[in-house]
């Protein structure tokens, strides 16, 4: 700066009033007044432990089953268990794009670590077994894990993707940073054309499967990835997203029964990139809902996800007041565990010139239940709720509606 105002670049005026404009700020926080105050090292550790317990409680809340053939929650104690894959002991592959570094502390929070900790008397062995996308030289590792695997009792393949930076950033002229390596698929300025795992994910899990132990998978992610493999080689399926810095502790928690999953999809989870676009709310016009050589409906649908329990629904009630609707509907518990269930209420609405959606989310609720619990859950739809745009761009309310929550459905004609 100094140059830069001798060699008339920059008038000192314009750096004065930069200086004006920086302290009159410090002088509106009162640093003037206080200018020493006391280190906030004790507060910063209360809200670090907040926070984690918050970060806790979501990656635990979105743990999404949705396959599950009686192997989780793990009981028959195994005696060795191996985790295999790429996202299994990288912290930083549980976190999303934009991540600060992390302390040594936090990096060693994996869920490898998280489930050698949750089985302190076992034997938890680990190995790569591969890269998220780089599908060159890997078959020494390939050959390693299903080694290491070949006399566990349990495997636990973690595939997915990584939205992990390097942090030697680099940036494009727009201003986006470009510091991916070939294993981040997932991002800001990462698009991928398939929707298959990238590199050699399928090839280790085809020849883990070939051990014939049982297989729980953890698909880490950021976006939907083809599992159509995933689901026909396991016997149990967790999508556990980007789960965050406790998302190991959340996964080792939900694979013995610590924690019931109740996460539900949200999203149309898609078979393959082919498919798409599919999604639930659809106009429900008559045409062919199947491709030639492929079918039309998704994966697993929007709001799908299972539980270690049985949750039933049954006397479901609409009640139209002045100016909205009132549904109940009673839902139990019939499973062993402490659970969480989200029941969602779908609205088809009917009449107008226009074709109106197969059925639109308009409310739900989480709730908590004991073993055998039944609960009477409320839900309050205001009139706007079932209202549309005509063919004539004019708001109307629809002349009836269907009423959706689980497998039961009320067609009322609408009032309010």
């Amino acid at each position: 700066m100094i140059q830069a105002i001798e060699n008339d670049l920059v008038h000192e005026a314009a750096l004065d009033n930069a200086a004006g404009r920086v302290l009159a700020l410090k002088f509106l926080l009162g640093l003037f007044e206080q200018p020493y105050v006391q280190a906030p090292n004790a507060q910063l550790t209360g809200l670090l432990e907040k926070d984690d317990a918050l970060n806790l409680q979501v990656a635990r809340e979105s743990m999404t089953l949705v396959k599950n053939n009686g192997l989780l929650p793990i009981r028959n104690q195994p005696q060795k268990i191996a985790v295999i894959g790429p996202n299994a002991d990288e912290l930083y592959n549980l976190l999303g794009d934009y991540t600060a570094a992390q302390s040594s502390a936090r990096q060693a929070q994996t869920i490898y670590q998280a489930i050698q900790e949750m089985f302190p008397e076992l034997e938890v062995v680990y190995a790569l077994g591969c890269e998220v996308r780089n599908s060159i030289h890997q078959e020494e590792a390939i050959a390693k894990a299903v080694e290491l695997a070949r006399d566990a009792d349990l495997i636990i393949p973690v595939l997915g993707g990584s939205s992990a930076r390097n942090f030697d950033m680099a940036f494009l002229s727009n201003g986006a940073v470009s510091s991916k390596g070939i294993n981040m698929d997932s991002g800001e300025n990462v698009d991928v054309a398939s929707l298959s795992l990238g590199g050699q994910q399928e090839v280790l899990l085809k020849q883990l499967k070939a051990l014939g132990k049982p297989i729980a998978c953890i698909m880490v992610q950021g976006r939907p990835y083809d599992l159509t493999l995933v689901n026909e080689l396991a016997d149990a399926v967790l999508i556990a997203w980007f789960p965050g810095q406790q998302g190991g502790r959340a996964i080792a928690e939900t694979l013995v029964g610590l924690n019931n999953p109740s996460g539900k999809l949200s999203v149309s989870y898609p078979r393959n990139t082919q498919q798409l676009p599919v999604y639930y709310y659809q106009r429900d016009a008559a045409k062919q809902d199947d491709y030639y050589d492929e079918v039309g409906q998704p994966l697993y649908p929007f709001g799908y996800g299972l539980s270690y329990d049985q949750f039933d629904y049954r006397q479901l009630a609409v009640k139209q007041m002045v100016d909205k609707l009132v549904v109940t509907v009673k839902v139990k518990n019939n499973g062993q565990f402490v659970g969480q269930e989200s029941s969602l209420l779908f609205v088809k609405l009917t009449g107008g010139a226009v074709i109106q959606r197969t059925k639109l989310l308009k409310a739900f609720q989480k709730n908590a239940f004991q073993p055998g619990e039944e609960k009477s859950i409320t839900f309050e739809l205001p009139a706007a709720d079932f209202n549309y745009m005509d063919i004539d761009n004019q708001v109307k309310r629809a002349q009836a509606a269907t009423i959706m929550v689980a497998d039961l459905a009320e067609k009322i004609t609408l009032s309010i």
